[in-house]
């Protein structure tokens, strides 16, 4: 069955450098990232927020060099899943990426929890309700999953013209923040340890990862690209960058703003307090730009998602159900209810247990750090091509292809030792078992799929990664194979 939907694609070489630069920041959405992360991080690392945004900048940079590196390589195809099922193969691939999608769906729960505490605090008279908060978080899936089925597409440039407001908008807050000085004064100290050490930044630092994920959509634009041999990676690189040092701004003035840690960790809404604390007459205009910013990154995040789950249905590796399209749309609505059912119901059953702070820390590092895991295998996947190609006879250049993958690899697996060795404060002490489940059932699909579909296990990586054309299982020296089209 052929999908005309499936991606929503640029005419071939209509998209500029800036356009894929855009294209992959909004995508970001920076004004509700920031709102997500600066006061969950806070709560974990105290003042040491932009500080950890660096750091986390710098991991996700080198991510960015061996994404935009194998982009260069093969410029017409464009995922992680793609490229790790291209060196390591397609075992590794499928676990990969399936248990990347298992830290999308836990992360966009705690997102979805997040905005309904968000949605009653800022627009529902500051309600502290659970109830409150369950049925905004139920209207606000409702909306997103509404436009996702109606096939609701954002071109480049509204895109661009939204990341503009809400730039602007959290420019003039930082701004209105920094002349002022807040209770404390303006200091470097944010950027200082914390006095607990490395560890609260290693704990608070997978969240801080999760808020860069989109950075990678330059890839997918390569085919639509005018050069994307030299613009995909360079907007790659410059998306990261560009969004990085927003967030690092934004998180360093909004410790300022409320004079420590503590004081940002407090509340509920850092951007529209910090507004009306600062610049009143902008106040009554954050919030709409948040919601608007956290609309658009629902809509674009279930779209990717539902996507990928109706291509893996489609094929044979999911239940059929996953892969219809709606009757009237021709989009695949039963695979984005279900996703954002099954993250909606976590969210819920969250917020029954616990407070909305914890479940959100616990459920977005969790999910982060399915994620990263993601993010190291592309850099140890790079540094193994490197070295395959050498063997081979074909030389690249060791800087870019080794040692910056390596010390991603360093900064992105750091956390790992300090969210998993026993002894943490509730509830991180609980992110073990969460990475325990995901990967059981990550090994267990991929077994499945072994076992009961033997004859699509080499194209499962492509599968689940959206092309429509079969990957080659061995990697030639010296060049790219022939051209793949993305889906």
């Amino acid at each position: 069955m052929e999908v005309d939907e499936q991606s929503q694609r640029l005419k071939e070489g209509q998209v500029g450098l800036l356009g894929a630069v855009m294209t992959g920041a909004a995508i970001m959405a920076p004004s509700a990232s920031i709102l997500f992360g600066v006061a969950v991080v806070a709560a974990i690392a105290g003042s040491a927020v932009p500080l950890i945004f660096v750091i986390a900048a710098l991991g996700v940079l080198a991510t960015g060099n061996s994404l935009a590196r194998f982009g260069r390589q093969w410029p017409s195809a464009g995922s992680f899943v793609t490229f790790i099922t291209r060196v390591f193969g397609p075992t590794v691939g499928l676990w990969i990426g399936v248990a990347a999608l298992l830290g999308w769906l836990v992360a966009y729960a705690a997102v979805f929890l997040f905005v309904g505490d968000f949605i009653a605090n800022d627009f529902l008279g500051g309600s502290t309700s659970d109830l409150t908060t369950s049925l905004a978080m139920v209207a606000f899936v409702g909306v997103v999953l509404m436009l996702v089925i109606r096939g609701v597409s954002i071109s480049v440039r509204v895109s661009l013209v939204a990341l503009a407001v809400e730039v602007a908008v959290i420019g003039i807050i930082c701004a209105a923040v920094l002349i002022d000085g807040g209770p404390n004064g303006v200091s470097l100290h944010p950027f200082a340890l914390p006095s607990g050490g490395f560890e609260p930044v290693a704990l608070g630092f997978a969240v801080t990862v999760f808020l860069f994920g989109g950075f990678e959509h330059p890839v997918p634009l390569a085919e639509e690209t005018r050069n994307p041999r030299r613009d995909v990676p360079l907007a790659v690189l410059l998306c990261v960058v560009g969004v990085g040092a927003l967030y690092v701004l934004a998180s360093w003035a909004l410790v300022i703003a409320f004079g420590d840690g503590a004081g940002l960790a407090q509340q509920a809404d850092p951007l529209h307090a910090a507004a009306d604390g600062y610049v009143g007459w902008l106040a009554p205009a954050v919030k709409w730009v948040l919601l608007g910013s956290f609309l658009g990154f629902g809509v674009a995040a279930i779209t990717a998602v539902s996507r990928i789950l109706f291509n893996t249905a489609r094929d044979g590796l999911l239940p059929p159900a996953l892969g219809r399209l709606h009757a009237r749309y021709r989009t695949p609505a039963a695979a984005a209810a279900t996703f954002a059912g099954l993250g909606l119901a976590i969210a819920l059953g969250s917020k029954l247990i616990t407070d909305t702070l914890t479940a959100v820390t616990l459920l977005s590092t969790a999910g982060s750090l399915l994620i990263i895991a993601m993010y190291v295998l592309i850099n140890a996947a790079l540094i193994a091509w490197w070295a395959r190609e050498r063997r081979a006879g074909s030389r690249h250049n060791p800087l870019t292809c080794v040692a910056v993958p390596a010390a991603g690899i360093a900064v992105l697996a750091s956390p790992y030792y300090y969210n998993l060795k026993p002894g943490q404060a509730s509830p991180l002490d609980l992110v073990p078992w969460v990475l325990a489940g995901a990967a059981v059932v990550s090994v267990a699909y991929v077994a499945w799929v072994r076992r009961a579909r033997p004859a699509q296990m080499a194209d499962a990586g492509r599968i689940l990664a959206g092309e429509t054309e079969p990957v080659p299982a061995a990697l030639p020296s010296g060049g790219a194979p022939a051209g793949v089209a993305t889906g």
